[in-house]
């Protein structure tokens, strides 16, 4: 074939037309699948007529971005919440968000350069918002093209703002060596949108359900509130980019909370929560599965409020494989997301220790977004694109005990120039290096009982009454910054005292897990060889995101812990009537 001045000029021989014939069909096939994964959305089109339309325009300008992206994410949602076994609220709502990205200078300068004085800490699109819009609900293209162009607009003239300071200060400043922004190859993703029976969801079941979890602790005078909520989410994500960049993707995520408040014998609050997570309602536990757990949750509050307080304690400890998932999550997960290690105010633990031991030799961990299940569990860390629009990738972290590599956004490092797929935020927020799903696993691993013999023999050893079994925690919280402690803060709820002598574990309350995360990784001793999934939503510069760490039990050589802060409130003189109705029934029923 030849192409001679944009038309199309066929020169064969007649034996040749068997293989021109073969050739159409195959350039016909190609052109068909070009048209299938080429495929768009409306609000795609929208979205990448206006934002090559602007770029083009900005170019004129004294400071023209060198980058900039479009995401939008068309939300449904479902929720509801009850109390006592009665409908507290229930919603069902669409909406429509976008956010937009721009870069003024270059990739190895740009507006988003922090300096040594400095602290670079994940903030809002244009410094407060200024990059973030609702559309809007019908996303007629006219107003949808108006709301990005006022959104950008506003945008620009932020950055442009941030860009000049950052200009200005190079003069007292030495720059850093590490670029601004990560070169990336670009990438074409399309999925369907998902089928309408995916966005129902029957929420008059939902609310019954939720009555008979919550009508479980209904007429107990020590339990003083007890609530259950529900939310389902479906979210179609756009993104575009001028680096050609376009992603088409959906996700969904179902969250079933219990709350329950117990008031101890000292008249203080005690706190108990239990969550579920799963990418689909049916992913939920069943209606009986949840209500058996009640009934343990029950048992659990009333057992809390009359158990002894716990003193401040150091020594042997236990991690249940979930404590030890939200232990790892804490002090290890935050402390390998990539941005950290080069924060002016960040302790950066682990910025020198590649190639190094960090912790025992028989430990390994990865991060693995690509992963959507774990022996049945859903885990909610996953996704196939990160909101820079990198594609998932696993990482190893850490590979038996020497520390390999970080989980990075398109923030370079010094010595890691590239993203691994782990920038993630809310869609307000700018995207940093964050945790997906974090793997714990260990060679040599222990039964329980094992590790139980184990704890008991070092407790002797170091003449300790007692050691401490972690069985549930609620979360945690740590600190990464320089100007404060490098420190994290477990918040267990179910915890246990497991005597030398033999007797009977003894439930404590008010326990808090406290250290420093070096010392505390040196202490592991051993680990289980049962894994369990602890999942929930992670709060950090960049939002929240949903995460996922699976674990086994760590046996740990020295834990610390400290008393929990302790609410004592005004309570009610009188009982409310629903209580004092139940008591007076049970009354009746037991004088008949």
């Amino acid at each position: 074939m030849r192409y001679d001045k944009g038309y199309l000029n066929i020169i064969y021989r007649k034996e040749d037309m068997r293989k021109l014939i073969s050739d159409l069909f195959l350039l016909f096939f190609f052109l068909s699948f070009l048209q299938t994964t080429a495929q768009t959305d409306p609000l795609m089109t929208i979205m990448k007529d206006e934002l090559w339309r602007e770029y083009n325009e900005l170019q004129e300008k004294e400071y023209p971005p060198y980058y900039m992206d479009f995401k939008a994410i068309e939300s449904y949602g479902a929720s509801a919440s009850s109390t006592f076994g009665n409908t507290l609220s229930y919603d069902v709502d669409k909406s429509t968000s976008f956010a937009a990205t721009i870069r003024v200078g270059s990739y190895e300068f740009d507006n988003t350069h922090t300096f040594d004085n400095q602290m670079g800490m994940g903030s809002f699109y244009g410094g407060f918002g200024g990059g973030y819009n609702t559309l809007p609900r019908d996303l007629s293209p006219d107003l949808v093209k108006y709301s990005i162009w006022e959104t950008t607009n506003r945008l620009y003239k932020d950055v442009v703002e941030s860009y000049q300071n950052n200009l200005d200060n190079l003069d007292s400043t030495k720059l850093k060596e590490v670029d601004d922004f990560s070169h990336e190859e670009a990438v074409q993703y399309y999925k369907d949108r998902l089928p309408e029976s995916s966005y129902e969801v029957d929420m008059n079941e939902w609310k019954a359900r939720l009555n008979r979890y919550t009508a479980v602790f209904k007429g107990i005078p020590e339990i003083t509130i007890a609530t259950a909520g529900f939310a389902y989410s479906v979210d179609r994500e756009y993104f575009v980019s001028t680096e050609k960049s376009e992603i088409t993707q959906n996700k969904r995520l179902s969250i079933l909370t219990i709350i329950v408040l117990g008031r101890s014998t000292e008249d203080e609050f005690m706190p108990y929560s239990q969550a579920y997570y799963a990418f689909t309602p049916e992913g939920l536990p069943s209606d009986s599965v949840i209500l058996a757990d009640m009934e343990k949750v029950k048992e659990k509050v009333l057992a809390l409020c009359n158990a002894p307080k716990a003193e401040p304690y150091s020594g042997p400890a236990i991690l249940s494989a979930e404590a030890a998932g939200v232990f790892f999550h804490e002090i290890l997960g935050h402390r390998i997301e990539g941005h950290r290690m080069e924060d002016s105010f960040n302790s950066k633990t682990f910025k020198d220790k590649v190639g190094k031991e960090v912790i025992n030799k028989s430990i390994s961990v990865y991060s693995d977004p690509t992963q959507s299940n774990w022996q049945g569990t859903d885990l909610v860390g996953h996704y196939l694109y990160d909101d820079q629009g990198i594609a998932a990738q696993k990482v190893v972290n850490i590979e038996n005990g020497k520390l390999m590599n970080f989980l990075m956004s398109r923030k370079p490092i010094e010595g890691v120039n590239h993203s691994n797929g782990h920038g993630r935020s809310n869609l307000s927020m700018d995207p940093v290096a964050r945790q997906s799903n974090l793997f714990v696993t260990a060679k040599d691993a222990e039964s329980s009982e094992s590790l139980r013999k184990m704890l008991v023999k070092e407790c002797k050893k170091q003449k300790k009454e007692y050691g401490y079994y972690f069985k549930t925690v609620s979360g945690g919280l740590t600190n990464t910054m320089n100007y404060q402690p490098d420190y994290f803060n477990i918040f267990p709820i179910e915890v246990y005292r497991i005597y030398v002598d033999g007797r009977p574990d003894e439930l404590v309350r008010g326990v808090n897990l406290i250290g420093t995360p070096l010392i505390m990784f040196s202490e592991i001793i051993a680990a289980g060889n049962e894994y369990e999934v602890f999942s929930g939503m992670c709060g950090a510069e960049s939002g929240s995101v949903p995460v996922s760490t699976i674990a086994p039990a760590m046996l740990v050589r020295k834990v610390e812990t400290q008393n929990q802060f302790s609410y004592k409130p005004e309570w009610p003189v009188l009982p409310d009537p629903e209580t004092e109705a139940i008591q007076q029934n049970n009354l009746n029923y037991d004088k008949n």
